[in-house]
């Protein structure tokens, strides 16, 4: 089983629809796949399917001291998916007090699935690192076979990508994806080509364009592999899909 985080230097980037998509695109090529929303807005699951009033997760089960095993949920399409769940805001702040002191809750869930027959794990963590859980994110980082940081063609992502402290301290061990790009919009394709010859090392050669399908999918609680799979963003997730599984095999598990 190979462990891919996806996250962002801030919000707003696109980390769960990346990781909705991308693990539906990976169960289309056979892959046998996981989801987990590892952040409290607890919106990954909307993307498979699961009513929006849904509360069950392996955030509120920890917080009710329960099993999380009985959380997970599984698409029309076979797509599965572990919620965070829906928390008020007291155990909320309990539980990032105790992921604090001891960051392995997930990681321990991971752990547990190692003897599941899944192909792929992951892990949806899209909540900004100053707001949630700084050591949680270390700790599934150090887990994680390969880390994918999802970020946009504008002007906020390059800032912060490029002479941000925690940018940097990010780019020290993952490789960026470029979400949502209009490669119709001229400023966007100027810092498409000024991030590309700045990040050279860190961004990979696939990007996912701007497509009007995406939110439609989501408003209509699918991926877009099931919503709308002629779609340009839907190739495009195909491509990513593809090109992780080429990739993984050269990462240690």
């Amino acid at each position: 089983m190979k462990i891919i985080l996806l996250h962002s230097i801030g919000g707003g980037n696109g980390v769960t629809t990346v990781t909705a998509n991308l693990a539906a695109a990976l169960q289309g090529l056979g892959h046998r796949c996981l989801a987990i929303d590892c952040t409290p807005d607890n919106l990954l699951a909307l993307h498979f399917g699961v009513a929006s009033d849904a509360v069950d997760g392996w955030a509120r089960s920890a917080s009710l001291s329960q099993s999380w095993v009985e959380c997970g949920f599984e698409a029309m399409d076979g797509g599965r998916v572990l919620p965070f769940g829906m928390l008020d805001v007291e155990s909320l702040a309990t539980l990032r007090r105790n992921l604090t002191e001891k960051p392995k809750h997930i990681a321990d869930i991971c752990h547990a699935l190692s003897g599941e027959p899944l192909d792929y794990l992951l892990l949806d963590f899209s909540a900004p690192l100053t707001g949630y859980c700084s050591a949680q994110f270390s700790a599934l980082k150090d887990l994680a076979d390969y880390s994918l940081l999802i970020a946009r063609a504008d002007l906020q992502s390059y800032r912060l990508l490029v002479s941000h402290p925690l940018g940097q301290q990010l780019l020290t061990d993952c490789e960026i994806l470029l979400n949502a790009v209009k490669t119709e919009n001229e400023l966007q394709r100027d810092l498409l080509l000024v991030m590309r010859r700045e990040l050279e090392h860190h961004l990979i050669s696939n990007i996912i364009h701007h497509d009007a399908a995406v939110p439609e999918a989501f408003a209509h609680l699918q991926t877009l592999n099931s919503y709308a799979p002629n779609s340009a963003a839907a190739l495009d997730f195909y491509l990513l899909a593809v090109w992780c599984v080429n990739k993984l095999p050269k990462v240690p598990s």
